[in-house]
């Protein structure tokens, strides 16, 4: 993925982020801070986006969603 540009995994995020979030919802291990990060995957404001990516990677990234 090194040759992936910000934009594209940008957009890769805002894509999957419901698939994740009907997935925490179904297992019940939803966070409500979910809804929050893709709100702000959406915003206008660069800033904004850059920290729910972050916030979106690590989500994507918890161990205990891939058994």
């Amino acid at each position: 993925m090194s040759s992936c540009r910000f934009e594209d995994y940008i957009g890769f995020l805002r894509e999957n982020i419901t698939n994740l979030i009907e997935y925490r919802e179904g297992t019940g291990s939803f966070e409500p801070s979910l809804w929050q990060i893709k709100s702000d995957l959406f915003d206008p404001d660069p800033f904004v986006v850059i920290g729910a990516s972050v916030q979106a990677t690590k989500a994507f990234a918890e161990e205990n969603l891939y058994h």
